[in-house]
């Protein structure tokens, strides 16, 4: 998957999109996702096998996901938000979509 990261890096670069690879101590994607967090990325590309295996890519508006998570106590409502903002797409799709949620 390393490589495909790097080709996915280099097509969003290749369109003026700022990008970062996370290569982190860490494979967990909440640590990833955390690491982004930080750093305050706006958007977050989640490629697994499951998505080089279909030819997809999970996209995820950060911003949309904080702020749906903001106010949220209980555990469990705090967990189903984790996907807010998070939709799948085709590879072909990934630059569009990206560009649609900066």
């Amino acid at each position: 998957p390393a490589t495909e990261l790097l080709r996915l890096a280099a097509e969003l670069r290749a369109q003026e999109l700022a990008t970062e690879v996370y290569f982190g101590p860490s494979g967990k994607l909440r640590d990833q996702l955390a690491f982004a967090n930080e750093r305050q990325i706006p958007v977050a590309v989640i490629v697994g096998e499951d998505e080089l295996k279909a030819g997809t890519v999970s996209v995820k508006n950060l911003r949309e996901g904080l702020q749906a998570r903001a106010e949220l106590q209980d555990r469990e409502a705090f967990r189903a938000a984790g996907k807010t903002g998070q939709v799948t797409v085709a590879r072909t799709e990934l630059v569009a979509t990206v560009r649609s949620m900066l």
